[in-house]
């Protein structure tokens, strides 16, 4: 009796292929826009899809109602993702009779690829708010909203969101709008990622085939 099977089995280590990741990232310190002109402060620019890594500072700024020190912004990708923070400190805005002060802000977000598909996070940090001159409490939750009386400030503004294979996230520590006039951004990062598939290449595959034989004259099975 002749027992046979045939097996199709992939190369070990050659058959699964793997698109690359892609990388997206960008972090600025203030992004100012009044009356139509916009200012960029400490921007990194955005991030090549190969991934890598950009900051930008600056020491001291000063500039139509804007001032703040120790501005930084840094974006990086590479390995599972993109992770990108901004930060500065003693910041204070004067704009359209209102005026905002914090001694601290920062914003960080993160878009990786995981076994479960992307996954996205990010938060903020704002210390000290003060705004026309009282003292905000500011909760950590997202979208945290500040009526002015024409307009309203965002607290940890946040948007996101995910597909099976790509994840994005923006975090802004302060968003202050007052429509037709001003949008002001200070302390926004933004991450996103693309994560690769897997797929088998039929190409790497193999068919083998084996079995074995009963009856022989000792009595044994032979196999082949």
């Amino acid at each position: 009796m002749v027992l046979l099977g045939v097996l199709l089995w992939p190369v070990p280590g050659a058959a699964w292929t793997t698109d690359a990741t892609t990388f997206s990232g960008q972090a600025t310190g203030v992004r100012a826009t009044v009356l139509g002109i916009t200012a960029v402060v400490a921007d990194t620019g955005p991030l090549p899809e190969s991934g890598g890594a950009r900051e930008a500072s600056l020491l001291n700024v000063s500039a139509g109602g804007l001032s703040a020190e120790v501005v930084h912004a840094s974006t990086v990708g590479q390995g599972d993702g993109t992770r990108s923070e901004a930060s500065l400190a003693s910041a204070s805005l004067a704009l359209e009779g209102n005026t905002v002060s914090a001694t601290f802000l920062a914003a960080r977000a993160s878009a990786v690829c995981t076994d479960q598909g992307p996954q996205i996070s990010g938060g903020s940090e704002v210390t000290d708010l003060v705004v026309n001159g009282q003292s905000i409490a500011v909760t950590g939750a997202p979208n945290q909203t500040v009526p002015l009386l024409v307009g309203s400030i965002i607290i940890n503004e946040q948007k996101g969101s995910t597909t099976a294979t790509t994840g994005e996230m923006t975090v802004n520590a302060l968003h202050v709008l007052i429509p037709g006039v001003a949008d002001v951004v200070i302390a926004s990062a933004h991450a996103d990622v693309g994560c690769g598939q897997k797929a088998c290449d039929p190409s790497k595959e193999f068919v083998t085939g084996g079995g074995w034989i009963t009856g022989t004259p000792s009595g044994a099975r032979a196999n082949f």
